[in-house]
């Protein structure tokens, strides 16, 4: 998804629920397509401020919920005490490796366990819109350190 049809897309989600498009609603959707990594609320404010972007933590919070109730973003909970997010990509699903020593998140894709998804969706008469696979466990660097 592009920045231009994730703006078209949250301005049409705002516009049906009766909501303004503001300048700081749009100074945050930028500065989340400015990122390609996966960001908690506190990294994207960290990193507006960096760039002398305004925004208050409860205007940003409240917008990064909205943005994934659009389908803009999506919300993944790694165990760090927080939410992280990253942008939708339309036909990129992927897997997380996190690792629970250093917190590092290792997107793998694997085509095999995207069909037997599917294959179990179908079993179950089960319309899937979207998965989320989190494998929790160390890191390569991480299991190295337990072995030395």
């Amino acid at each position: 998804m592009t920045l231009e049809e994730a703006t078209a897309q949250y301005k049409s989600f705002l516009s049906k629920r009766n909501m303004l498009v503001t300048q700081e609603r749009m100074l945050i959707l930028q500065a989340i397509f400015e990122r390609s990594d996966h960001f908690s609320a506190e990294d994207l404010l960290f990193y507006m401020q960096q760039d002398k972007l305004q925004v208050s933590r409860a205007t940003l919070y409240r917008n990064l919920k909205l943005m994934a109730e659009a389908g803009i973003l999506t919300e993944a909970d790694f165990g760090h005490g927080h939410l992280h997010y990253e942008k939708v990509e339309k036909g990129k699903p992927h897997e997380h490796l996190v690792c629970r020593e250093c917190g590092d998140i290792t997107e793998v894709y694997s085509a095999e366990l995207e069909r037997f998804i599917a294959v179990l969706c179908k079993q179950h008469h089960f319309k899937l819109d979207s998965f989320q696979i989190q494998i929790h466990g160390l890191c390569k660097n991480c299991s190295n350190k337990d072995m030395a």
